[in-house]
């Protein structure tokens, strides 16, 4: 007998329960100055998919049981129970992606593609944010994942980063429009460095500008690199960062 699989709306409800949550998560987290972002971020987002897959799940766990007592073969029911019952005991998350695989494996993501050889990565715009950043020197209040964050010193880890030559745009706001503020930039071994001054200050911390920070020139991909970026010191905040951009400088025909 030929099991019933998992309803489709069932899917769609996990899957669109899940997108809001990992939007609009506001459960703190108990950090520490040693967290990254990245398990921060993580740790908001499994608590709030276990609070909506697990009734999901029970409910289907409910419907699963309703048909066992009805089935003539009853092993495919039992085996569909177990496997539920064992997601519900390891925390009640659903991986949707093998979810949606079973139900519709001719439509269904499939498998991500091998990583190219080095030297055929194509080099594109990266943008990084502060909720990507690993670290965060002072340690921001608040927001897990801030949109903009007052910094000392802020650390990405980047995937990875095609051979090449880049430049580097900071879009900032000024804490304090006197203040000079060093800033630093630092990948692998090489490092670039630049100034705020009072002709680059915003008028005030909610308003954004551009700064072209500098140009790196990678001799070969980097894989799992760290780009530290450094503003006066770590000990207190010294400029409200809200991205870095890393544009791929175009090559001379």
């Amino acid at each position: 007998m030929k099991l019933t699989p998992l309803p489709p709306f069932l899917v769609l409800a996990l899957f669109a329960w899940s997108l809001s949550s990992a939007l609009s998560a506001q459960t703190p987290v108990s950090t520490s100055s040693t967290d990254s972002k990245f398990q921060q971020m993580e740790a908001i987002y499994e608590q709030q998919l276990r609070s909506r897959h697990i009734p999901i799940l029970g409910d289907y766990l409910t419907e699963l049981k309703k048909q066992l007592s009805r089935a003539s073969d009853p092993e495919p029911y039992n085996a569909e129970i177990e496997r539920i019952q064992g997601i519900i005991t390891a925390g009640g998350i659903a991986d949707l992606t093998d979810t949606v695989r079973a139900l519709h494996p001719e439509t269904a993501p499939q498998s991500r593609p091998e990583t190219p050889e080095s030297g055929k990565l194509k080099r594109a715009v990266t943008t990084l944010a502060p909720g990507f950043a690993q670290s965060i020197l002072p340690v921001p209040e608040g927001s897990a994942s801030p949109i903009a964050a007052e910094i000392g010193r802020m650390i990405w880890r980047l995937d990875h980063l095609p051979a090449g030559a880049y430049d580097f745009v900071l879009q900032y706001a000024s804490l304090d429009a006197g203040q000079k503020v060093s800033l630093s930039l630092e990948l692998g071994d090489q490092k670039v460095t630049n100034e705020l001054t009072a002709k680059h200050a915003t008028k005030d911390a909610k308003t954004f500008r551009l700064m072209r920070l500098g140009q790196l020139t990678l001799a070969e991909t980097k894989f799992g690199a760290t780009l530290t970026l450094t503003a006066n010191t770590t000990l207190k905040p010294s400029l409200i960062v809200k991205s870095l951009v890393i544009s791929p400088v175009k090559r001379s025909p």
